[in-house]
């Protein structure tokens, strides 16, 4: 007769080691898992943090992120890096507020084009090219940049989108891409805020003529493939210009002059002053136009 006691408990005290040693795994592997989730958790919090800001265009306030120990979270980190540095230089050639709006609106596919009335307004130097003949290159650079901050205060301030540069003018809108149904106050309101900042500017030799109209255009994607610029077209963007022009013959010595046409005077809240200087005909134009100076 045989007896199997002592083989039977030399099995069990081998399951119990295997056990013990399958929990010990167990408990390592947990605290591995843990250890890594966390190098890599906030590393990619850090991460989506980061890009979250570069979605609203805070390019500026991005922080750079740091180094890593593994050798993968270390190339995207850089490589995003990369990303920031190259956006914040993209950033200055394109009006930033205006791509904020159009990813707001959700208006981001090519050839967004509608009929809208707006206020347009375009502001010019007066005399610049005899001040700029006179000025070295880099003066006439920083004299520039000078006024271009100042113009752009005033806009971006009052909900205005500026359009584009021209020389040593500006051409900004209000009423898109999103709704303002107070477009031509809030024109108004940049105007004359521009018109005190360049009256109180001790630069006698800055003198500065405005226009601004009211009325249908069109608005949206314009250009090619290649380049696309979301602007307005048709005859309210005339129409603000030549008022800016006809400044130089109502008052050609003023620091400050800006014409407005009956049409933007009518969004106007009741008692807006401004000096009525009747019906006027405008280069170009057939009919008459109402115009009121407000600077």
């Amino acid at each position: 007769m045989c007896f199997t006691g002592p083989k039977f408990g030399a099995a069990l005290d081998q399951t119990k080691i295997v056990l013990y040693a399958a929990l010990m795994a167990l408990f390592v592997g947990a605290v591995l898992s843990f250890s890594v989730g966390r190098m890599l958790g906030r590393p990619l919090s850090r991460l989506a943090h980061t890009a979250a800001g570069l979605r609203q265009l805070d390019f500026d306030g991005a922080v750079r992120l740091p180094r890593s120990r593994l050798a993968e979270l270390d190339d995207v980190n850089q490589a995003f890096n990369g990303s920031i540095g190259a956006l914040n230089a993209f950033a200055k050639y394109v009006p930033r507020q205006l791509v904020s709006r159009l990813v707001e609106e959700g208006m981001t596919d090519a050839r967004n084009v509608e009929i809208k009335e707006m206020t347009i307004v375009f502001a010019d130097l007066a005399g610049f090219t005899t001040m700029a003949s006179q000025m070295s290159a880099e003066e006439t650079a920083a004299y520039l940049n000078g006024y271009f901050e100042t113009v752009s205060g005033a806009i971006v301030e009052r909900h205005g989108t500026i359009d584009k540069f021209l020389g040593d003018g500006v051409m900004a809108f209000w009423g898109a891409p999103s709704d303002q149904p107070d477009h031509a106050a809030l024109a108004i309101a940049a105007v004359k805020a521009l018109a005190e900042t360049i009256e109180q500017s001790p630069s006698a030799a800055m003198r500065v003529r405005i226009g601004v109209h009211t009325g249908k255009v069109v608005v949206g994607d314009i250009g090619s493939s290649a380049r696309m610029n979301y602007t307005v077209i048709g005859d309210a963007v005339n129409v603000a210009a030549r008022l800016q022009e006809y400044g130089k013959q109502v008052d050609p010595d003023a620091k400050v002059i800006a014409l407005a046409s009956g049409e933007t005077m009518a969004g106007l809240p009741a008692g807006a002053g401004a000096v009525s200087l009747g019906p006027v005909s405008l280069r170009g134009r057939t009919e008459p136009l109402q115009v009121f100076r407000i600077a």
